[in-house]
């Protein structure tokens, strides 16, 4: 029985890390005309981390810390890429963003549709009300709830399969 789950979860590792690979894959074809260098060679070396982590058996409590803190600089290395101006979605949440900041009535109803959204949109209102509405903070906010979304996953993974698999998983988390 216990072989069988083994192989089970073998076979799930695979087949997520096939489903990641096509998603990189899929998500260069599609935004190939707005992407830059960065976002490629970024998706690229995603790529190779997430096969790499996948391999790994066991993990030394340096090498962790080593590799999670190479995903917060690189996270923190967004604040200094030149501005982009938001596209799609993320141009109403960011629009928003900025009136409920200047306190005035958000101006879509796009966030409407997914009541879930105002929460972001209020906290990121409210981030700029106090940081300013500078593009800095929101990427700086998303640091901190992704930071915090991860160390969920981390705490989630390690109660229900042990602490190298939490591990794995953080640092998977981290390197996306």
């Amino acid at each position: 029985m216990k072989e069988g789950i083994n192989v089970l979860k073998k076979l799930l590792v695979k087949v997520i890390l096939i489903i990641y690979i096509l998603f990189s894959i899929g998500f260069i074809i599609v935004n190939y005309p707005v992407l830059d260098i960065y976002d490629i060679v970024g998706t690229i070396i995603s790529l190779v981390c997430v096969f790499g982590i996948t391999r790994i058996k066991n993990i030394n409590n340096k090498v962790f810390i080593i590799v999670l803190l190479i995903g917060i600089l690189l996270r923190l290395a967004l604040c200094f890429f030149p501005y982009q101006e938001p596209i799609n979605d993320y141009a109403y949440f960011y629009s928003d963003a900025i009136n409920f900041a200047s306190k005035k009535p958000l101006n879509n109803l796009y966030i409407a549709l997914f009541s879930y959204l105002y929460f972001y949109v209020a906290t990121l209102g409210l981030t700029m009300r106090i940081f300013g509405k500078v593009y800095t903070t929101v990427i700086v906010l998303n640091i901190v709830i992704e930071a915090l979304g991860g160390y969920l996953f981390y705490l989630i993974s390690r109660n229900r399969y042990g602490a190298n698999t939490g591990k794995i998983a953080l640092l998977l988390y981290s390197i996306n």
